[in-house]
């Protein structure tokens, strides 16, 4: 009597990589979701147009001005993801690398010559500059004076 092959394990391979592919896929679309929301993959407007659209509209603004080896720059950016959340309802928050082309009209504008420095742009358009680091305490202050006193 000829002997049977034993059935092999290669479809329990198989159905365990597909489920290990779908797990890494499922996995994969959530951290791209978590690192670019509010954060558009492409921006096709100006920052200056942006700027120039949220005043037409009476909004506050603060711009932020950034670079990319710019250590004080990492100490408001801290201060920021602190603190925006409370505000982002009603102040608009623009993040600008100065070394990035599309910024340049808006840099040339302002004046910028270093980093960090902080835009706040109040519902009437008027623009004030803060140079360099900033406390937790006083950004909390301006955010709260540019957005009519409340979070």
């Amino acid at each position: 009597m000829m002997k049977t092959p034993s059935p092999t394990r290669i479809p329990d391979k198989r159905n365990l990589l597909i489920i290990l592919a779908v797990v890494l896929l499922v996995a994969g679309v959530a951290v791209v979701k978590t690192l670019t929301a509010d954060k558009p993959l492409l921006t096709l407007e100006a920052p200056e147009v942006t700027l120039q659209r949220y005043k037409d509209s009476g909004q506050p603004v603060v711009v932020y001005f950034h670079s990319p080896e710019c250590l004080s720059c990492r100490q408001v950016q801290g201060a920021l993801d602190e603190l925006y959340p409370e505000f982002k309802e009603r102040v608009k928050l623009i993040s600008l690398d100065v070394l990035d082309e599309s910024s340049e009209e808006l840099v040339e504008r302002t004046g910028i010559h270093t980093t960090p420095v902080l835009l706040f742009v109040d519902a009437a358009g008027h623009e004030t500059q803060f140079s360099g680091e900033i406390s937790p305490e006083d950004l909390r202050m301006r955010l709260s004076e540019l957005s009519g006193g409340t979070p």
